[in-house]
């Protein structure tokens, strides 16, 4: 499902900048690092109190016996059937001890009832411990929640593979999870932990399709809302709550570098110290997805994903508070494709170690970007070098057809704002600002309605135009399409409209 922009440019050298035609675009978690016993939650917590009994699930008595769980065979047509507890219970109990049993670890499964898990704590369904060469308990059949809800589950910290699922591989027959509601719950760890599945191995097959969660999860590295670590694809899902980890934080996944996540959505409130978006924290072909909870992170956070992944039709609205790489929609790209995607949340950069990049749109890296804009207020309010764009923070790609209307302000004397790029080598054709640049820069910067600093030599914009005022307080550069391009201009080619009022 890969779609490229599909442009074709050639520059050669000229020192020279030439007016030509402008076109208009239409356009809390519960944390105790042992099982039982808490119910100090805070009431404004979306999870209930931690169970009480100081016990799993899959422990002797507590889950059911019944070979057949509540009726079926464990076919695609008459699959077993889920609608206590207990039975629960037993799946989870049955496919983690019982390693390669086929018979029950790629069966169908459909749930009849709502389930409430709160009175004892809960062991994912799948595990990855071994027995013999490629036997595991891992889960390779198919769940179908049948719209049902299942409430009160909570894992032990300190583990990893948590989840409702923990660990699978896919299946010849199609495997995967679907329909699955899971509300008022607490799923944590260390790695791999994901509000439906934890971790996804290998498998010809493995889909995760119209499954919510509702509550906190919280983890180490590679945690996310829905999945946390893995490739299978991903579609119609939601989350709501909080997700809460250090490296590889996502709304939806973690870690999905090789995940397609298609019409996804995220309300929550993501955080993190590395690498966290929305949808993603890294990775993935997304598609038609949204965010519109806030995503906070030290390092490297987008309102869609963290770093990495090719985006189409997707959004974002959530406030981004982040540092070194920001973007509303990504916030390192490495050759990622970018298309038909906004940002009308504000983004603040808040903390640089070196350099800062910000975007409305990337933060920095190479991507190519079409028909993109962003309407959100940016700021840089950190005392380090920093660019700031209103599309792209920096950037060396194709830039086509995009604008921006929100404000960028800086508080720092080192930097360089443009409408559309803050700084790098990007060839921009057909794109405009009307959003106010370069507010609060003092004595050394750049600021440009169209590019704040070129920073390589090869750079090209064609049918651009600013009509937003560039009023930085600056001694080094200030231009209404050109901010500080004073060490590139023999290399640069330029055809516009520079309108400034």
């Amino acid at each position: 499902m890969k779609r490229f922009l599909i442009c074709l440019f050639s520059f050669l050298f000229i020192g020279c900048s030439i007016a030509g035609g402008a076109v208009l675009l239409s356009n809390s978690s519960y944390s105790d690092e042992y099982r039982g016993g808490d119910s100090s939650n805070s009431e404004n917590d979306v999870t209930k109190n931690a169970p009480t009994n100081d016990d799993l699930w899959t422990d002797s008595g507590n889950y059911s016996t019944n070979s057949r769980f509540g009726g079926g065979s464990g076919t695609s047509t008459n699959p077993y059937k889920i609608s206590t507890p207990q039975h629960l219970a037993r799946l989870a109990y049955i496919v983690n001890s019982s390693f390669n049993n086929t018979s029950y670890q790629s069966a169908y499964y459909i749930q009849t009832a709502n389930i409430d898990l709160s009175a004892h704590y809960w062991e994912p369904i799948g595990t990855d411990r071994y027995l013999g060469t490629n036997a595991n308990g891992s889960f390779r059949g198919h769940y179908d929640g049948g719209g049902y809800t299942i409430s009160g589950v909570y894992t032990v910290a300190g583990e990893n593979y948590q989840g409702l699922f923990g660990y699978v591989r896919g299946a010849s027959q199609g495997s995967g999870v679907s329909n699955v509601t899971i509300i008022e719950s607490n799923i944590q760890g260390n790695n791999y932990i994901g509000g439906i599945l934890g971790y996804y191995y290998i498998g010809s097959s493995f889909e995760i399709t119209n499954c919510s969660f509702s509550g906190s999860v919280l983890g180490n590295s590679n945690v996310g809302g829905i999945l946390g670590d893995g490739g299978p694809e991903i579609s119609d899902c939601s989350f709501s709550g909080s997700v809460t980890g250090n490296n590889r934080v996502g709304g939806i996944i973690g870690d999905g570098s090789s995940s397609n996540v298609i019409r996804c959505n995220n309300s929550g409130s993501i955080s993190g110290d590395y690498v966290v978006g929305g949808i993603t924290g890294n990775g993935g072909e997304i598609v038609d997805c949204y965010n519109i909870g806030s995503v906070t992170s030290l390092s490297t956070c987008g309102g869609i994903s963290g770093e990495y992944g090719d985006i189409f039709d997707s959004w974002n609205s959530g406030k981004i508070l982040g540092g070194d790489w920001v973007g509303g929609i990504i916030g390192n790209s490495s050759s990622n494709t970018i298309t038909n995607c906004y940002n009308i949340g504000d983004i603040e950069l808040v903390q640089v170690d070196t350099s800062g990049y910000v975007g409305g749109i990337l933060g920095q890296g190479e991507a190519n970007i079409g028909s993109c804009y962003n309407t959100g207020n940016i700021i840089g309010n950190v005392g380090a070098a920093i660019y700031i764009g209103g599309i792209a923070g920096n950037s060396e790609g194709l830039i086509i057809n995009c604008y921006n209307t929100g404000e960028i302000s800086s508080i720092e004397n080192n930097s360089y704002c443009g409408g559309i790029l803050g700084g790098g080598g990007s060839v921009i054709t057909n794109c405009y600002n009307i959003g106010t640049i370069g507010s609060g820069m003092s004595y050394y910067g750049g600021a440009g309605g169209i590019v704040g600093e070129l920073t390589t030599k090869m750079f090209g914009v064609m049918n651009c135009f600013n009509l937003g005022a560039v009023n930085a307080r600056t001694t080094a550069g200030l231009g209404g399409l050109l901010g500080d391009y004073r060490l590139q201009q023999k290399w640069s080619i330029v055809i516009g409209v520079e309108i400034v009022p």
